[in-house]
């Protein structure tokens, strides 16, 4: 599992990074991906981190978004907080096995909503459900957005995840998900 894991996560960035989709019509869309990776700092602070993950639930398909998940996918890796940490990806496997058109950016939002939540416990106060419900609260608030602004956007998927959310099932659903593998 733990590789299943970097592979959905090496995915989600290539996918995130590589995507014109993820940009708005604005004409601002990221051509040469090296010459993004070279422009941005490859770490940033945990604290920079986190509020960079609550601005890409608020706006994630800003043209700037993709220029903003690589120094967080960057900080994944590096961040001494994050060390041995596991975006289980379980709980959202329907999406990313899906053809849904921004799969990726809410993919790696997941991750990254995960890795948020994780940085911001105490190592003592991990609890990988929780952890996991984090990641989907951050991957809904950035679906919300998006389909706030374009309803177009929607997905079955998605709305049945965020009706969960909404019941207080989150928890249950993820366990489920978790025994299913």
């Amino acid at each position: 599992m733990p590789f299943r894991s970097f592979i959905v996560l090496l995915l989600a960035l290539v996918g995130c990074s590589a995507s014109h989709d993820a940009t708005r019509e604005s004409g601002a869309g990221v051509s040469d991906s090296s010459a993004v990776l070279q422009a941005v700092p490859p770490l940033i602070t945990d604290d920079s981190a986190v509020a960079a993950v609550h601005r890409l639930e608020s706006d994630p398909l800003d043209s700037a978004a993709a220029l903003l998940r690589a120094p967080l996918f960057s900080w994944m890796i590096a961040s001494d907080r994050l060390s041995g940490f596991q975006a289980i990806t379980l709980p959202i496997d329907e999406l990313s096995e899906g053809n849904y058109r921004y799969a990726n950016e809410l993919v790696m939002q997941y991750m990254l909503g995960c890795a948020a939540w994780h940085v911001s416990r105490s190592p003592g106060a991990m609890d990988t459900i929780e952890e996991q419900a984090a990641g989907i609260r951050s991957m809904i608030a950035a679906y919300r957005t998006m389909v706030r602004t374009d309803p177009s956007l929607r997905d079955p998927f998605l709305d049945r995840l965020d009706d969960i959310r909404r019941r207080g099932d989150l928890r249950s659903f993820i366990e489920h998900a978790n025994k299913s593998e």
